[in-house]
């Protein structure tokens, strides 16, 4: 995750003093944030450092809704996606960075370059329009059996770019 996570940071390298950064504490952001010069603000704690879990995901989630964030960006796969969305109500705008093994939900980025460049593109108000996307996830039963069964979780707000974000 952290390979990808820098993939995406890197586009924004040349905008980092227009970022008010709010991050997830130590390997889940402020760690590799911090390396690549970024400033950040760290929020929430993990519960059994240095490991990470679903629950610190959805309560940081929760943590910086409640901060007011223009943008949640995040990484992982539909697993995070859904921790995210059982947090948040449907005015967050999200954005994931693909870093998990499963990617079924339209609130990801179809690269992590790309999730640099809608973010880019945000900041430079070139992209202003967002719409709803679905959290999905397999039944990871079924698929062990050779059958995709996607099931709904919820929605959240993505960024409105077709090119860079998932359908």
């Amino acid at each position: 995750a952290h390979n990808r996570v820098r993939q995406t940071l890197e586009h924004l390298l040349p905008l980092r003093e227009r970022l008010q950064i709010l991050s997830a504490p130590g390997p889940m952001g402020a760690d590799l944030l911090a390396d690549m010069g970024f400033d950040a603000q760290v929020v929430g704690q993990l519960t059994n450092p240095p490991h990470t879990s679903a629950d610190d995901t959805e309560t940081i989630a929760r943590q910086m809704h409640q901060q007011g964030v223009d943008l949640l960006l995040f990484a992982g796969g539909d697993g995070t996606a859904r921790n995210i969305c059982n947090q948040l109500d449907s005015t967050q705008l999200v954005l994931g960075i693909p870093a998990g093994v499963k990617i079924h939900s339209g609130v990801y980025a179809v690269t992590p370059s790309a999730a640099g460049d809608v973010v880019a593109k945000m900041l430079t108000g070139e992209l202003v329009s967002v719409r709803q996307a679905e959290v999905r996830d397999i039944d990871e039963s079924a698929f062990r059996q050779g059958k995709v069964r996607a099931q709904h979780y919820g929605e959240m707000q993505v960024p409105d770019e077709l090119t860079y974000v998932q359908s």
